[in-house]
């Protein structure tokens, strides 16, 4: 799952992850970087969230869903702590 707070800072301190599909994702393009390229193209940004579902079907329970609404609040209003240059 791709968790947005991995995607942020210098490159070498992001961790990468196992992708989707089972390839090897480094998140090298970040949630900076897709904003920065939005910009650049003239596309307005549009926010996608995690609602529970998984492609190899488990899902998550009502009760464990707190942490990701709250990952999204915090990717709507980035923490300051968290430098993105160009966010908007």
């Amino acid at each position: 799952r791709w968790n947005w707070r991995n995607t942020v800072g210098p490159l070498t301190d992001r961790p990468g992850r196992l992708g989707d599909w089972s390839y090897i994702n480094t998140d090298g393009l970040g949630l900076k970087e897709y904003l920065d390229f939005l910009e650049d193209v003239g596309m307005p940004s549009i926010m996608a969230i995690w609602a529970g579902y998984a492609l190899n079907g488990e899902t998550a329970p009502e009760s464990q869903m707190a942490q990701y609404i709250q990952e999204a609040a915090d990717q709507v209003c980035v923490p300051p702590q968290i430098s993105v240059s160009r966010m908007h």
